[in-house]
């Protein structure tokens, strides 16, 4: 079955048709994601569960916050960013939290994310990127010490990492890439739109647009593609 996480639904399609599984009123909706053992994690709220046959199976992570995403590694681990704890790692039978106890910056996690060398990243909204590798939490250099509202990364064919800032109104309007250590602004977005999209197309090459238009990096330049719209 495929699943779909959508702000106040969950649905299963099943191959054929839609079923909604569940609905709920909670502002932060629904997040799922499939571990590397094919299970099935839906967040709501500040509700993780684990889904089985006869529906959802509440975890405890050890704290109550607001889950912001599901995710999973190269290797399989689920991953859970919350909106105040920090974020979370299943790895076995026990999570991990990675929040300001441990040297991250802020407890606000958008995101997670795992390049091609294994070093774990955290998109965090007041803090900008973080690092984990096995020597510990390591906060990127900011450059540009107005851009800490972090949401989302990818890695290029280069194994260059980039991210975008916060896509609300009032965010962060701006992209960039990780290069020694710190981050590194490429220029604020040209639109008037708050960047929605951040991506990377079959070839590795960086995708970036808002709901009026989409551009791909090449070469240093936003070469506008055309939609056939």
């Amino acid at each position: 079955a495929v699943w779909f996480a959508l702000h106040n639904q969950l649905i299963r399609f099943d191959g054929r048709r839609f079923f909604v599984e569940e609905e709920t009123s909670k502002s932060m909706g629904y997040k799922v994601a499939v571990d590397g053992e094919g299970q099935l994690w839906i967040g709501s709220g500040n509700v993780l569960r684990r889904w089985g046959t006869s529906g959802g199976e509440r975890v405890d992570v050890g704290v109550s916050a607001a889950i912001r995403k599901l995710q999973v590694d190269r290797s399989g681990r689920l991953w859970v960013s919350t909106m105040s704890a920090g974020a979370f790692c299943l790895d076995g039978d026990d999570f991990r939290q990675f929040s300001q106890a441990e040297g991250m910056p802020r407890d606000a996690v958008n995101a997670v994310f795992e390049d091609r060398e294994g070093l774990i990243w955290f998109a965090t909204y007041g803090g900008g990127p973080v690092s984990f590798d096995p020597h510990g939490v390591r906060p990127a250099t900011l450059n540009e010490p107005g851009k800490r509202r972090a949401e989302r990364f990818v890695e290029d064919s280069t194994g260059k990492i980039w991210l975008r800032g916060n896509r609300n109104p009032d965010g962060d309007n701006w992209f960039g890439f990780i290069a020694d250590g710190g981050l590194q602004i490429v220029e604020e977005w040209p639109s008037g739109g708050p960047i929605s999209v951040l991506d990377v197309d079959a070839e590795g090459q960086v995708l970036v647009g808002d709901t009026r238009q989409l551009r791909r990096l090449c070469d240093g330049r936003l070469d506008t593609v055309d939609l056939g719209t």
